[in-house]
C-alpha cells in the first residue's frame, strides 16, 4: 500500500556563531507519532504489556459513493475511526553544521 505521507515537520535549531564559522553540530529531540504496528498481532502477554501504552490514532477520511437520485452517483468524503494504535516516539537528531554556513540555510534528514 503507498499511503500518503503527512507534511513535511520544521525546525529551527540556534546555533552559535562561533558553529557557523568553524563548524560543528547541534542535536535536537522530536517527538513524532507513529503507528504501533505490533498492536495489530498484541496475542502474546509480552505485546499487550508493550501495547498497553498505544492510544487510537486520529480518524481517516475515506472517500464513498452515495446514490444521488435518477440512477447518479455522487463521491462524498467522511471521516471514520481508525482500526491502529499509535503511539509516540522521541528521536534524537544530530544536524551537521558546515563551515561557513549561512543563516537560513535548510538541513534535509531522510526519513
Amino acid at each position: 500500500r503507498g499511503g500518503t505521507r503527512g507534511p513535511d515537520f520544521k525546525m529551527a535549531l540556534d546555533v552559535s556563531l562561533d558553529d557557523m564559522y568553524k563548524g560543528g553540530s547541534v542535536s535536537a529531540r522530536i517527538k513524532r507519532r507513529i503507528v504501533c504496528r505490533g498492536c495489530r498481532r498484541a496475542d502474546t502477554p509480552e505485546r499487550r504489556e508493550r501495547c498497553a501504552k498505544c492510544g487510537r490514532c486520529p480518524n481517516e477520511v475515506k472517500t464513498v459513493l452515495r446514490p444521488m437520485g435518477g440512477g447518479m452517483m455522487v463521491q462524498q468524503q467522511e471521516e471514520v475511526l481508525s482500526k491502529e494504535k499509535c503511539t509516540e516516539e522521541e528521536k534524537t537528531i544530530e544536524a551537521v553544521i558546515e563551515r561557513g554556513m549561512s543563516d537560513g540555510q535548510e538541513l534535509i534528514f531522510e526519513r
